[in-house]
């Protein structure tokens, strides 16, 4: 995260009058362009600081083509800003898996030609621009960061994906910011969104529970020994009118994750992150059973929240499929006062429905019409296919809401006209944003709300296990790994 209050870096040009931030993109460098500074080789999973006086147009072409691993770093220009030859300060601040940082030469502080030519070689089947907006922030000429500490750096195991699909471990570096906690890592619940990233190169897990070791000195809200989770959201720019009206989620420059820190996840021993994305965990919720809340509780609990004020008590609540989402769906709504209607398949989760809190339940298979007591106010969706849509638009209420909550690259294929004579809407929601994210874990807690769990080891043949009893639906409900 960027702390707002950074000014000039030591000799920097005292007229400097502006900061710019930009999100951008780093891919791994090749084994054939080997990271140096100065005449010292430079690892390549590493958080590094570094300053270099380059010009303008220098440093557009340099940035222009930075593509998979956050990078932060702010731009400072002295008067002459219309000039394109007017060198500017540039201070990286944030670096996840680390650029070439021959471009920063101590022995030469301008990146030769050649240099951005040879890496450009190297990269130019996979870059691609991801510099979008630039945010304006005044500074203070006076605020002078020390760029002489020293900061901590630790390594830990993660566990990644691969090309083939295997689970691959492997060891990343991070930097302890101001603003970070290193957390042990005890628990991770597996959901399907990892089995998406299961074929990339990067760390997997998002649903993550452990024990904050280690806290930033600008850190407040989290202690050392806290038990602390994470979810899907990593970071957002904090000052756009989405993050300053709570809805963060949607912020242009969010980091999710598969999108940036891709070196870390919840797959591993430790997870370096930013305090503001990190959540207490109630004394009454126990870690393995608090990892899956992180993004699958935290899911149905959004739907069910933050929309038009948030399902009310009585009204009916359907949910379509009994699984990781559904499961919980049904514990949050029916702690909420609703009349819960479990879909499924066949009656096997019948009585697994009914226990969890469904007042009804239908079974589809093979029916033409369905049948319910009373019209259904919302729906909430957690199949990994769409359903027969002819069949709900018959049993849903006037104004009724629908929300689709998993995760589908098709097409949504719905009749047309029970819409608009119905005025039904199709509410899309991502994941919660901190304030919901927190009420739902406090939400839990008091009713007691629990994920139907299964455990596996964190270790490569644990996971590998895990995932491929998920790929086959017959996980009951959440996977857990837990820390060996």
């Amino acid at each position: 995260m960027l702390d707002s209050s950074l000014g000039l870096p030591s000799g920097s040009p005292g007229k400097t009058r502006r900061k710019m931030v930009v999100n951008g993109r780093c891919n791994k460098p090749t084994p054939e362009d080997p990271p140096k500074e100065g005449n010292r080789t430079m690892p390549y999973n590493q958080r590094l600081r570094w300053q270099a006086q380059v010009p303008a147009d220098t440093a557009a072409n340099l940035f222009a083509d930075r593509p998979t691993d956050p990078l932060l770093f702010s731009r400072h220009t002295g008067d002459d800003d219309s000039n394109p030859q007017s060198p500017f300060l540039v201070y990286i601040l944030r670096l996840d898996i680390s650029c070439p940082t021959s471009f920063f030469s101590s022995s030469s502080p301008s990146p030769s030609q050649s240099h951005l030519q040879q890496s450009h070689s190297h990269h130019n089947q996979s870059l691609r621009t991801s510099f979008s907006n630039l945010i304006l922030k005044p500074i203070s000429p006076t605020t002078q960061p020390n760029t002489t500490q020293q900061l901590k750096m630790v390594s830990f195991t993660v566990f990644k994906g691969s090309k083939e699909g295997k689970i691959v471990k492997d060891t990343t570096t991070r930097e302890i910011g101001p603003n970070d906690v290193l957390i042990r890592i005890t628990h991770s619940g597996l959901c399907g969104t990892d089995e998406h990233y299961r074929h990339a190169d990067m760390a997997l897990g998002h649903e993550g529970a452990g024990v904050a070791e280690e806290i930033g000195s600008a850190v407040k809200n989290i202690k050392k020994g806290d038990s602390v989770g994470w979810g899907y959201q990593h970071m957002s720019c904090q000052n756009c009118k989405q993050c300053l009206t709570g809805h963060e989620t949607l912020c242009r420059d969010r980091v999710m994750y598969g999108d940036g820190n891709l070196d870390q996840a919840s797959f591993g021993s430790h997870a370096v992150w930013d305090a503001d994305y990190i959540y207490k965990i109630p004394e009454s919720i126990s870690r393995e059973y608090a990892a899956p809340l992180m993004c699958g509780g935290a899911t149905v609990y959004n739907a069910l929240r933050s929309f038009n004020g948030g399902v009310k008590p009585n009204e009916r609540v359907g949910i379509i499929g009994i699984g990781g989402l559904g499961h919980l769906a049904i514990q949050f709504a029916a702690k909420m006062g609703c009349e819960v209607v479990v879909f499924s398949s066949t009656d096997a989760k019948k009585e697994e429905a009914l226990r969890l809190g469904a007042s009804e339940f239908v079974a589809t298979k093979g029916v033409d019409k369905l049948s319910v007591s009373s019209p259904i106010d919302h729906l909430i969706v957690t199949t990994s296919f769409q359903p027969n849509w002819h069949q709900y638009m018959d049993i849903m209420a006037p104004q009724a809401t629908i929300y689709p909550l998993t995760v589908s690259f098709e097409d949504l294929k719905i009749p047309y006209m029970p819409i608009i004579l119905q005025e039904f809407k199709i509410q899309g929601s991502v994941v919660a944003a901190r304030q919901v994210h927190r009420d739902m874990l406090a939400f839990a807690a008091h009713h007691q709300i629990k994920p139907i769990i299964e455990q596996f080891p964190m270790t490569e043949s644990g996971i590998q296990e895990a995932m491929q009893k998920l790929e086959d639906g017959k996980m009951r409900y959440r996977g857990v790994v837990v820390a060996q």
